[in-house]
């Protein structure tokens, strides 16, 4: 008999199947390590609230701070509120310029607002220019109403309403869950013990406060657009005509007519001599042809 046909044989190669058969259903599967024992963690305590013991590597940081709780804010849990950007945007003829500026200003401030920027410019004698106003929200059509009420015409009107309700809300979301983060971050910085880990955790923070500001200067870019709400007035002035009194000089108005007839005497004086000087230049050549061809005509006439 054959050795591996033995019970010596087959018994134990049975046992060894068996024992490869049992670890391989007990190994990790899809790269889902245990990273209590492979980081070095009795307890990630983070997301379960219970202590996290400081280990001697900091690889494992990371994921305790992305396992912190994240905040799943959504419509219904913000405060229930729509965030609507109004602007506005006209163009008037006004009477006088700089009393319309006078009275935009007025304006703005008679609805809680002020004027962020405005401009004027005469070109040909004519003003114009545009001012751009800040008023509340609830008082975007009042304001309307007054700047047209000021123009002696209105040559076209812009209104826009633009809902950022659900920006407002995402980027809430997403402040939410970066402080939460922060956080974390925090948690662990208050027991690392080395040196190079609590470098690495101030690079994490570093990061994840960069982005906490970064999302809240955008959502209060957004409030504030949504509390206040821009009227832009481009405005010219009508163009009338003026009679000034103070200005009527007789002597100045002679002495003009006289330097007019000055010049057409001189515009004359200076023809002449543009003729003489260019006819004569002009005839002496066309008078020496004619003489020669007169002189050639004769002789073959004979």
């Amino acid at each position: 008999m054959t050795f591996w046909k033995q019970p010596a044989f087959y018994i134990p190669a049975i046992l060894v199947a068996i024992l490869i058969i049992i670890l391989a259903a007990s190994a990790p599967r899809d790269g889902a390590y245990d990273y209590d024992d492979y980081y070095g963690y009795e307890s990630v305590g983070l997301s379960t609230g219970g202590p996290l013991v400081a280990a001697d590597s900091f690889l494992a940081y990371d994921e305790v701070a992305q396992s912190a709780p994240r905040s799943n804010v959504s419509a219904i849990e913000v405060e229930e509120a729509e965030y609507i950007i109004k602007t506005g945007e006209l163009d008037i003829q006004v009477d006088d310029a700089q009393e319309t500026v006078d009275e935009l200003t007025r304006i703005a401030e008679t609805y809680g607002g002020d004027v962020q920027s405005r401009s004027l410019d005469v070109y040909n004698e004519v003003t114009s220019g545009y001012v751009t106003l800040r008023v509340e929200e609830d008082s975007f059509e009042a304001a309307l109403d007054e700047v047209r009420a000021i123009a002696s015409s209105v040559r076209y009107e812009i209104v826009d309403n633009e809902d950022v309700t659900d920006q407002v809300v995402d980027i809430e979301a997403r402040l939410s869950n970066a402080q939460a983060e922060e956080q974390s971050y925090l948690s662990v910085l208050s027991q690392a013990t080395d040196v190079e880990d609590i470098l690495l955790v101030h690079d994490y923070l570093s990061d994840v406060r960069e982005t906490i500001e970064r999302y809240t200067a955008q959502l209060e870019y957004l409030q504030s657009r949504s509390t206040y709400s821009t009227i832009t007035v481009y405005l010219t002035e009508d163009v009338s005509i003026v009679l000034d009194s103070d200005r009527f000089q007789p002597g100045k108005a002679a002495t003009e007519a006289v330097q007019t007839v000055v010049r057409i005497f001189q515009s004359a004086v200076i023809t002449i001599i543009w003729v003489i000087i260019v006819g004569v230049a002009i005839a002496v050549p066309l008078l020496i042809l004619w003489w020669i061809v007169r002189k050639l005509y004769n002789r073959f006439k004979k």
